[in-house]
């Protein structure tokens, strides 16, 4: 259901409690909520989760969704441990956002299923998040990143440069929807994961996928990331095949 209120009424008297916002919207509300000032910086000390779901099922939504989107983010940023966004532009432009400066210290789990991210992205979001923990998204097939695994010395180059990037980071849940899941693609990033983030051990994938992971992760941890087999040792526990 839509919300479906015309004003901000469901707000108010709770600025000091409210802990969880999860609403079916759409730009009008999110317009009128920001020009009421609903999420002022700093109003809801308790605010945890966040999840702004879209009407109708409209992913892909417009510009000025997104940009409505983006103004109620850079409002509550402060506290905030769980973010769901399901606009893709507005995920792009939080990505971008926080790329530039907007802090989101708490941060500890991202949920931008409609966003492909590559190895690259990722890294730049970890850099700026400090707290997260565990991301959902969509992958993007990037053939740079398969080159360089094909390399010992390339790979020692890349982990040695985003060694120990994030000492938060634990899972990623790659989302596929429709689409047919490129595995390659998939294990090669989370080789690359389990290196430079000490404690990342979970690609969630297709439980159809897994076997194939597991036989990706083993051959790499055998070839170019021999290395740093240790690391990969922690994905094949969790893909192992039961």
């Amino acid at each position: 259901m839509l919300y479906p209120f015309g004003d901000s009424v469901v707000f108010r008297g709770n600025t000091e409690t409210l802990r969880n916002i999860s609403i079916r919207t759409d730009k009008e509300t999110l317009a009128m909520l920001n020009k009421t000032g609903t999420f002022a910086c700093g109003r809801f000390t308790a605010l945890r989760t966040v999840k702004l779901l879209s009407y109708m099922d409209i992913i892909e939504g417009t510009n000025e969704l997104a940009q409505e989107t983006i103004k109620i983010y850079e409002s509550i940023h402060g506290t905030v441990e769980h973010l769901q966004v399901m606009f893709s532009e507005a995920s792009k432009r939080l990505l971008s956002r926080v790329q530039q400066g907007l802090t989101f210290d708490s941060l500890r789990q991202l949920d931008i299923c409609e966003a492909h991210l590559s190895l690259r992205d990722i890294v730049r979001a970890l850099k700026v998040l400090p707290a997260l923990q565990r991301l959902r998204s969509r992958q993007a097939p990037v053939p740079t990143f398969i080159v360089l695994a094909q390399s010992a010395e390339r790979v020692a180059n890349f982990c040695q440069k985003h060694m120990r990037i994030s000492a938060s980071f634990q899972q990623w849940d790659i989302y596929y929807g429709a689409a047919s899941p490129a595995t390659s693609y998939s294990s090669v990033y989370a080789a690359f994961l389990s290196v430079i983030c000490p404690h990342f051990t979970c690609l969630c994938v297709q439980y159809k996928c897994r076997e194939k992971h597991y036989t990706n992760i083993a051959r790499l941890q055998k070839t170019t990331f021999s290395a740093f087999a240790e690391d990969l040792q922690k994905l094949l526990v969790s893909y192992k095949p039961t």
